[in-house]
């Protein structure tokens, strides 16, 4: 009688790298079931200038936390915007422009006239250096956070 040995396929223990990525994919994987990052939540609210609903303002919400995205809204002839974010804080500018004249193109003056623009508000909400304005959503659950802006200095208030 002969004893017959079976032997394996050569099989290669997983190395540090494949092991470190096995681990990422299955991190990240616990991340998107499980919620290990930012909770998401749904802000809502409107931007108005004195009192006046400001159409298609551009609202930008960058996240003062680096785990975060940043989000932009743009809102609708109401005032209103609305956007799925996560629930960190977050500095907001916002900028608007209004057609306030049409011109020659200078690079095709035979051509059709352009579009002449003006800011709508105030240069300190659209520059992150001097917007003062700032968001903290609150987690799953619906957050409105409405913009009152003035087009008075803020020392003249």
């Amino acid at each position: 009688m002969h004893s017959v040995t079976r032997q394996r396929p050569n099989q290669q223990r997983p190395t540090g790298v494949v092991r470190l990525l096995q681990t990422a994919v299955i991190g990240g994987l616990c991340a998107a079931c499980f919620g290990c990052g930012p909770q998401p939540t749904m802000l809502t609210g409107t931007v108005t200038l004195d009192g006046q609903p400001v159409e298609k303002a551009v609202v930008q919400f960058t996240p003062e936390r680096r785990d975060a995205r940043t989000a932009v809204a743009l809102t609708d002839q109401a005032g209103r915007y609305s956007l799925p974010i996560a629930a960190v804080p977050f500095q907001v500018v916002i900028s608007a422009q209004k057609v306030v004249g049409q011109k020659k193109d200078d690079a095709n003056p035979a051509g059709p006239l352009i579009d002449v623009y003006a800011d709508v508000l105030p240069a300190r909400y659209a520059d992150a250096t001097r917007s003062n304005l700032r968001v903290e959503p609150i987690a799953l659950q619906s957050t409105t956070v409405d913009f009152a802006l003035t087009s008075a200095p803020p020392d003249a208030r």
